[in-house]
């Protein structure tokens, strides 16, 4: 177990007053929290908690450390809410380059849905009858019905860089 999990038992356990209630909350056995809390006061090199067979109750060190540890148990929820809601919600600013024609036939019809679906998402589009240059950071996305020259394809290079899809693909895979 890691020593977040350790913490986060720990907690349970001033909490709940029982080293048997923490385990049963985390789905752990009751002989793994024991080890776990041994292993976190060997690691502080103090004891946490006193425990008789009928009483368990925290000592001064541990009182001390159960602030700390709840602020920092906190502290990583909010970090984890926080990854979770760029992970999950697209946010920013997405720049569109579209020809007049691709745009109303394809774009206009998908743009409410789109918008309502990823509020956070602030969409720039750019219709015009010429294509930019992707390497001059104008657009993250063009869609055309025609690109002189150009070879489609899709890569990924592990960092930003601009894609261009096709009449085929988009209608198979609608925005």
């Amino acid at each position: 177990m890691d020593r977040l999990k350790q913490i986060e038992l720990f907690v349970l356990i001033a909490e709940l007053g029982s080293v048997s209630s923490a385990a049963e909350r985390l789905a752990i056995s009751n002989a793994a929290a024991s080890r776990y809390l041994s292993a976190l006061e060997g690691a502080l090199g103090t004891r946490l908690v006193e425990r008789t067979t009928r009483r368990l109750w925290v000592k001064e060190a541990g009182a001390r450390f159960l602030h700390g540890a709840r602020m920092m148990l906190l502290a990583y929820q909010e970090a984890e809410a926080a990854v979770a809601e760029v992970s999950v919600a697209p946010s920013g600013l997405l720049r569109v380059t579209s020809s007049l024609s691709f745009a109303m036939q394809h774009l206009a019809p998908t743009m409410l849905a789109f918008r309502q679906r990823y509020p956070a998402l602030r969409i720039d589009v750019v219709v015009a009858n010429r294509y930019p240059d992707f390497g001059g950071n104008q657009a993250d996305s063009m869609c055309c019905t025609w690109l002189p020259g150009a070879t489609w394809q899709a890569r990924n290079t592990g960092r930003p860089e601009p894609t261009r899809h096709d009449d085929l693909y988009l209608g198979e895979h609608s925005l």
